[in-house]
Formats: structure tokens, C-alpha cells, sequence
């Protein structure tokens, strides 16, 4: 497993409070780059597409976590809120953060919303890595 992700989480931490937008275009990068990183080391095919959905689903199927392959009906919905944190950072990256230029409608990203983004994305980035770590071994 060869992961450096200090230099997002510095990113993400540094920006919380001065620029939201910022450390949410940050926390998707996190995954975006840990994703690319598990599918290279563990020599998956990456996506033609190789933005941070197509990106999770290799990583989801290949670590097992479908929520259909598990009995556990609290785990199961553990796992599927995974895809949502996904999903949501995707969109709120392209939505509302630094990532994009914006029109007449712009919704002021706050501290509060980039640190549920920031928290989400390391929870799940954790989790990811510990899987990881415990499946290579």
C-alpha cells in the first residue's frame, strides 16, 4: 500500500475555515487519489471514466463493500450511506466548490459544510484503508 494522503488532509484542514470551498474540492480529491492508488496497486482497470463514482465502484466491488453481499441489516445501511458520502462530495465539488466556475446562483459554502464534508471523507477514506490494510495481510 504506497498512500501519502497528508498532503490533502493538509489541504482540507487548512481550508476549513477560510475557504470551504477549497477543502471540499480537497476531501474529493482524497478519494479521487486514494481511489487511483488501490486500483493501480492492486492492478484493477481504471475507468474510462475516471471521476469519483466509476472510481468507487471499482474500489466498492473489489473490497466487497455491496451492501447486497451483507447479511447485517445495520451494516448494510452503513455501506450504502459509503456510496452517498461519495456521491455527495462529487456533487458538491462540482457544485459549490473552488473546483468550478459559477453563475447568478451561488450557495455560500460555510465551515460547518466543509467540515461534514472533511469528517465524511476521512471516516470513509479510514475505513477504505483499513480494509485494505487487513485484506493485504
Amino acid at each position: 500500500m504506497s498512500i501519502t494522503p497528508q498532503i490533502e488532509f493538509d489541504r482540507i484542514f487548512n481550508n476549513i475555515e477560510s475557504d470551504p470551498p477549497a477543502a471540499v474540492t480537497a476531501s474529493c480529491a482524497l478519494l479521487e487519489s486514494l481511489f487511483k492508488i488501490y486500483i493501480t496497486d492492486e492492478q484493477l482497470d481504471l475507468p474510462a471514466d475516471e471521476s469519483i463514482n466509476p472510481l468507487w465502484n471499482v474500489v466498492r466491488k473489489h473490497l466487497n463493500f455491496d451492501p447486497s453481499s451483507v447479511q447485517d441489516e445495520d451494516l448494510r445501511k452503513i455501506l450504502g450511506g459509503l456510496a452517498s458520502i461519495v456521491d455527495g462530495t462529487g456533487g458538491l465539488r462540482t457544485h459549490k466548490s473552488s473546483a468550478h466556475g459559477h453563475g447568478h446562483k451561488n450557495y455560500k459554502l460555510k465551515p460547518r459544510h466543509a467540515r461534514l464534508a472533511a469528517a465524511s471523507v476521512c471516516t470513509l477514506a479510514t475505513f477504505v484503508l483499513e480494509a485494505w490494510a487487513e485484506r493485504s495481510s
